[in-house]
């Protein structure tokens, strides 16, 4: 059951077996304000609760390096106990494998083809509870 629906214009996101989910939009190009956007949206939905993050990019055309780097940084980590990226084409590989190898990530992250091994990949970080007072000012995902 899905719980804690939110839709932005880039993306719809909720909550379902305690895995938050992300599902960009058509042809979303995921600038900074999108980032922004679905940051915010994540974060109201979680109600200051970590949940582990499936991220369906397969929609995606391109996401811009200011909307990376906004994503890996202070807020764009939140309440959020790992990533795992939902992909089907070969450059969306190339550009995740790239994006997450550039500096180890701070918070576990898997790029997947598969959604059964994007979901029982999370399913080891649904108890992963991280302090909600951590600080994240000082933490990146990747560099």
């Amino acid at each position: 059951m899905k719980l804690s629906y939110s839709e932005t214009k880039f993306a719809n996101l909720w909550i379902e077996n305690d895995i938050l989910f992300i599902k960009c939009l058509p042809n979303t190009v995921i600038t900074r304000k999108a980032a922004e956007e679905i940051i915010s949206e994540r974060i109201k939905i979680t109600r200051g609760n970590f949940y582990p993050v499936f991220m369906d990019i397969r929609n995606v055309k391109y996401i811009t390096m200011d909307a990376r780097n906004c994503m890996k940084q202070t807020e764009g980590l939140q309440y959020v106990s790992a990533y795992a990226f939902l992909f089907d084409s070969h450059v969306h590989n190339i550009l995740i494998n790239y994006f997450l190898t550039l500096k180890s990530p701070a918070l576990p992250a898997k790029p997947v083809s598969k959604r059964g091994q994007a979901l029982s990949w999370l399913e080891n970080y649904k108890t992963n509870v991280i302090d909600s007072k951590t600080n994240f000012a000082n933490t990146e995902l990747v560099a």
